[in-house]
């Protein structure tokens, strides 16, 4: 089977070598499709492979596309994995499904802070909340982040979720404990004094802002990216 990666820039991932890693035998393949245009890319998986994942900034766009989307995927309006299936594209979401997994592996006696409202923050908050989790999201665009949140209200779990603006993180961090960040620089806000004592799971592998060996625990981009990947893989080859 032929799978692939659409997005762009993606000459840096490493979604490549973890398939091969993952199946070493050479039965399948997976290669970078790097095309600025979304349409462009999408005809080229159309045109010659079985699957392909899917990243910035083309995650919105792939949901759109598909023509049965994953609860998930309608939820937060995004997708990072499209497959073809019974001659119909199909859209799945496993940052939803990694970040779920990891968050069940742990025990969180707080909230859970959200950082950014793209695609992945959105799948993060619905598998936090959906995990029991009380969130709060907290986004530049504090109406992008209303926005989801007031389209989510009533999900099957009985926890809530809030949409705050950044200016509003000092009020909100008493209550958090774990900390999901999917934006790609740090906020002054949040430092080595407001983060003492909680986790912060990272997103971004390739130019983290946190690190460990401060006063906080820290999760980084390569456990989501490999948790994520594991559930990627699973679908494609199911």
């Amino acid at each position: 089977m032929r799978f692939g990666l659409i997005g762009y820039p993606i000459n840096h991932s490493q979604s490549p070598a973890l398939f091969a890693a993952a199946y070493p035998g050479g039965e399948h393949s997976y290669e970078l499709i790097e095309e600025p245009d979304f349409d462009k890319a999408y005809a080229r998986f159309l045109e010659g492979y079985d699957a392909v994942n899917v990243t910035t900034p083309f995650k919105e766009k792939a949901a759109a596309a598909a023509d049965v989307c994953a609860d998930v995927v309608a939820a937060c309006g995004a997708s990072n994995l499209l497959k073809k299936e019974g001659g119909e594209v199909h859209a799945y979401n496993t940052d939803y499904l990694g970040v779920r997994r990891v968050l069940e592996e742990r025990r969180i006696d707080g909230d859970v802070l959200v950082v950014g409202c793209g695609g992945a923050a959105k799948a993060a908050a619905l598998a936090a909340v959906d995990a029991g989790h009380n969130v709060v999201v907290a986004n530049r665009d504090e109406l992008r982040a209303v926005s989801f949140v007031a389209s989510n209200i009533g999900r099957r779990s009985s926890a809530t979720m809030l949409a705050v603006g950044l200016p509003m993180l000092p009020a909100v961090l008493p209550s958090v404990s774990f900390i999901i960040y999917c934006v790609p620089v740090a906020i002054p806000s949040l430092n080595d004094e407001t983060l003492a004592g909680k986790t912060l799971f990272e997103a971004n592998y390739r130019a983290p802002q946190y690190s460990a060996g401060g006063s906080y625990e820290y999760i980084p981009g390569e456990v989501w990216l490999a948790a994520q990947g594991d559930e990627s893989f699973r679908l494609m080859l199911c």
